[in-house]
């Protein structure tokens, strides 16, 4: 047998906005298991990004005094930090206030309207995820070529948008 052949190639691209990161495959903490984060800002002065496969109990109902008539979306946690906060991704470009991730993929924006589209279009909710929190970096922690932080990470590739 040839161990050549099982030797993985992989390109390895520096860190930016839209990257996906995925965890190594023995790191076992918290939200960070197995975790997959996409980098919605990377800039000298440090990186934010959401953990994009970490299910909470909750769902987006719940969250929400008064908003009964929001159908129950799963939760997600977006990281340790900030867990005060409700975060979106999503790809609707016409909502107003989003940040582009990533080409076709959005974060936050006006919520009051995407509560709206959620009412008035069952649809909407395949379009959208929700999380509690974020994942941060310092700019002493910066994300090195191929791995974040403290080799937490390894960069895997860029986030595109799918097809509908």
């Amino acid at each position: 047998m040839h161990v050549e052949s099982f030797h993985i190639r992989r390109r390895v691209m520096p860190p930016h906005r839209g990257a996906l990161l995925v965890a190594e495959p023995f790191l076992d903490e918290g939200c960070f298991r197995r975790a997959v984060i996409c980098l919605a800002e990377y800039s000298e002065k440090g990186a934010v990004g959401f953990v994009l496969n970490s299910p909470t109990r909750y769902v987006l109902s719940e969250l929400l005094e008064g908003e009964n008539d929001i159908p129950s979306i799963p939760v997600f946690c977006g990281g340790p930090v900030g867990t005060d906060h409700l975060f979106f991704l999503h790809d609707i470009s016409s909502l107003p206030g989003a940040v582009e991730v990533s080409m076709g993929l959005f974060a936050n924006g006006d919520f009051d309207m995407l509560l709206d589209f959620l009412r008035s279009d069952s649809t909407v909710q395949k379009h959208v995820k929700f999380l509690i929190g974020y994942s941060g970096w310092s700019a002493g922690r910066r994300i090195k070529t191929g791995v974040v932080g403290c080799d937490d990470y390894v960069f895997a590739g860029r986030l595109s948008r799918g097809r509908r």
